[in-house]
C-alpha cells in the first residue's frame, strides 16, 4: 500500500471504472480530483496496483473519501489505513463523498455493498439527502433574452478580481475555487450579470465534471427577476454546442426550479455517512 502518484492515474482509473459500475470517469477526472484540489493530501490518496484504491483529502476538521473500490476482502485494510493516516493528520471525523472536487456528493444506495460495508465499519447514515437532476439536450433550443437593466455576458479575465469580491461577499470561497477553474476551459465556461457595474449573479459550467452546470448563484436582492434562469439557459445551451447529449445538474437544491425552468428531472440520490473518529 502506497501514496498514489501522477504516473498512477491510468490504471486507477481503469480500476475504478471497473469497480464503481455505475459510473465511468476520464483520467483527466481523477487526475483533477486528486491534485488539483487545492487542499490536496497525499497520504489521504493510497492504492494498491490490482486491489484497492481510496481517495480522499481533509479539509479543516474533517476527512472526505472521495472515492473507493477494491478486491472483496481488502476494502476494510485500506480503509482502516487511510482512518489512521487522516487521524494523524487531525481529522475528528469522516465523511463519504462531498466537499469540493467531489467524485460524489454522498453515497449512492445502489451500490448496496458499499453501503452495508460502510455500515459494518462503523459508518452512520445522518440527516439528509444530496440529488442530481438531468436533461436530455436534444431538443433544448434557447433564444437569448434581456432582462431591462442586467448586462449578461461571458466572464472575462478582466473579471478575475470583481469575481473574487463577488463570491467572497455572497457566496463561499470553495464556490469561487471551483468557479475559476472556469478559466482553463475555452470559451471560458462561465456566464456572469451585471448591474451598475457590478457583478450580481453567475453560472459556471464544464468545471466539476464533463456536461455538469453549476455552481450558480444570484445575489439575494436580485432574485426573482429571471436573472438565474436566463444564466442557465445560456450554460445549457453552451453544454449542448459542446456535443453532449445530455447535461448534468448536480446537487440540486431547488429541484422544482430546475424542473420549470428547464424541465430538468432527478437523476441520481446521495446518502450522507459519517464516522467520528
Amino acid at each position: 500500500m502506497r501514496i498514489m502518484e501522477r504516473e498512477d492515474v491510468e490504471w486507477v482509473t481503469d480500476f475504478l471504472n471497473a469497480k464503481l459500475y455505475l459510473d465511468n470517469f476520464t483520467s483527466k477526472q481523477v487526475y483533477q480530483r486528486v491534485f488539483e484540489d487545492t487542499c490536496y493530501t497525499p497520504s489521504l490518496n493510497l492504492i494498491e496496483e490490482g486491489k484497492g484504491v481510496i481517495l480522499g483529502v481533509k479539509r479543516g476538521e474533517t476527512a472526505y473519501i472521495k472515492a473507493i473500490a477494491g478486491d472483496k476482502g481488502y476494502g476494510s485494510a485500506i480503509l482502516r489505513e487511510w482512518e489512521r493516516e487522516a487521524k494523524l493528520l487531525g481529522a475528528k471525523e469522516v465523511q463519504v463523498g462531498g466537499g469540493l472536487w467531489y467524485f460524489f456528493a454522498g453515497l449512492d444506495p445502489r451500490y448496496t455493498e458499499a453501503l452495508c460495508f460502510f455500515l459494518r465499519q462503523g459508518y452512520e447514515r445522518v440527516a439528509g439527502e444530496e440529488v442530481d437532476m438531468f436533461l436530455d439536450l436534444e431538443d433544448f433550443h434557447h433564444e437569448e433574452q434581456e432582462i431591462p437593466g442586467v448586462i449578461i455576458r461571458r466572464l472575462e479575465e478582466r473579471d478575475k478580481e470583481a469575481l473574487s469580491k463577488f463570491m467572497l461577499a455572497n457566496f463561499s470561497r470553495g464556490w469561487l475555487e471551483e468557479t475559476m477553474s472556469a478559466y482553463k476551459n475555452r470559451p471560458i465556461s462561465c456566464h456572469i450579470a451585471e448591474v451598475g457595474g457590478e457583478i450580481v449573479a453567475f453560472a459556471a459550467y464544464e468545471v466539476v465534471n464533463p456536461s455538469y452546470f453549476g455552481p450558480t448563484g444570484t445575489r439575494e436582492d436580485m432574485r426573482r427577476r429571471g436573472i438565474g434562469s436566463e444564466l442557465l439557459r445560456r450554460s445549457i445551451r453552451d453544454l449542448k454546442a459542446l456535443g453532449y447529449k445530455r447535461a448534468i445538474i448536480p446537487w440540486v437544491g431547488p429541484i422544482c426550479y430546475y424542473w420549470r425552468a428547464v424541465g430538468a428531472k432527478i437523476h441520481r440520490v446521495y446518502w450522507h455517512l459519517r464516522k467520528t473518529l
